[in-house]
């Protein structure tokens, strides 16, 4: 998060709020954004009874929110509000 967490991020459900912005590497095709992926997922499945399609949802919002994929981006160009 950015430094102060100036939009009270706390947990994952907070990612999938209009407005804000998130940074994770491309699961297709980068093995960090993989992991992202399966987090997302298991956060998702631990929170909906194991309900595959909630969880479905849950992460096609959240990378719906996926502002960049480009870590730089995050660091050196200040967009995003929380890097994964």
């Amino acid at each position: 998060m950015r430094k102060g967490n100036p939009k009270g991020l706390t947990d994952w459900d907070d990612l999938l709020r209009p407005g804000i912005e998130v940074v994770t590497p491309n699961p297709k095709i980068s093995e960090s954004g993989r992991w992202n992926y399966l987090a997302a997922w298991g956060y998702a499945l631990s929170q909906t009874d194991r309900n595959e399609a909630a969880a479905f949802e849950f992460v096609r919002k959240l990378f719906a929110n996926v502002r960049s994929p480009a870590i730089s981006d995050f660091v050196d160009r200040g967009i995003g509000d929380v890097l994964l």
